[in-house]
């Protein structure tokens, strides 16, 4: 089963630039003012320059984080969207991660002994079939294995 990410999470990490890009241009403005006004000002514009980079990382954090998400499951094991493959043999047990707030599973982790593999449940488009196989997980079962 391949697990396909929906749109909405590239549509989220434009509206992030959008709205935070700004604040990003004008935090690197003026750090470029302050720091050619010399002087105390100086160590103003270092903290603005930190500010401007934050704001830009931020979101490639959720960018990177990508890379341990599960893109494939199969009777090999699980395919992350790095190219790796997590085995079924090495497969140990998987956790419910929970939004505090609302106490209710955020994404799921499948825990290997190699590795561990993230199921974003919520930003997959075929999301019920992918909580079909997650409650599988959840009873003991996998439905990957025979026997």
């Amino acid at each position: 089963m391949v697990i396909t990410t929906s749109r909405s999470l590239r549509k989220r990490l434009t509206w992030l630039y959008v709205f935070f890009g700004p604040f990003a241009v004008l935090a690197i403005a003026g750090a470029v003012h302050d720091w050619n006004r010399g002087g105390e000002r100086r160590e103003m514009a270092i903290y603005m320059l930190l500010l401007a980079t934050f704001i830009v990382l931020a979101p490639l954090v959720l960018l990177v984080g990508r890379s341990r998400w599960v893109v494939r499951l199969d009777e090999q094991g699980a395919t992350l969207r790095n190219g790796e493959t997590l085995r079924w043999r090495d497969y140990q047990r998987i956790e419910a991660v929970k939004n505090r707030k609302l106490r209710m599973p955020d994404h799921y982790v499948l825990v290997f002994t190699t590795g561990q593999a993230m199921v974003p449940h919520l930003m997959a488009e075929n999301d019920g079939e992918v909580m079909e196989i997650v409650r599988c997980f959840e009873d003991g079962g996998n439905p990957f294995v025979a026997g």
